[in-house]
């Protein structure tokens, strides 16, 4: 129908986002005056307020601003990785990183019942409030690890 995007040219758009994405990422995360904490927050906003904001724009835009949040939630999904491995200490590095990607895993396990619940743009939303609620967590809590 008019207005949608064939699955396939979104799973496209969605697989080509993610090197630009992994680019960025290792950009900003090296920039010297962003730094991690600074430059990971950035992306999660970004991301996070992209997703929240999807309902916002005409049926037309929405894949192109779906696929601008994506971006935003890679890189700083890829970010996190990096920044995560500096943030705990060498003894218990292993086991921390762990329990992460063990709660990463919950969530994709969680992701096909949200897909069955909320509509696309309650996902969208969802997806960006939490991204905007880990940026939080990040700039509060969390130490600068960048080396000067």
């Amino acid at each position: 129908s008019a207005g949608t995007t064939p699955l396939w040219e979104s799973a496209s758009m969605s697989a080509l986002s993610e090197v630009p994405a992994a680019l960025l990422s290792s950009y900003v995360l090296e920039h010297h005056f962003l730094g991690r904490r600074r430059s990971t927050f950035a992306l999660y906003v970004m991301g996070g307020a992209t997703c929240v904001s999807l309902p916002l724009f005409p049926l037309a835009a929405a894949p192109a601003v779906a696929i601008l949040g994506k971006f935003f939630i890679t890189a700083a999904f890829d970010g996190i990785y990096v920044y995560a491995s500096e943030v705990f200490e060498v003894r218990v590095r292993g086991s921390a990183l762990g329990l992460c990607s063990s709660c990463a895993r919950l969530g994709s396990i969680a992701a096909p019942q949200a897909l069955a619940l909320l509509s696309t743009n309650h996902i969208m939303q969802l997806f960006g409030g939490s991204a905007l609620v880990a940026a939080a967590a990040c700039a509060a809590f969390l130490p600068e690890t960048r080396p000067e």
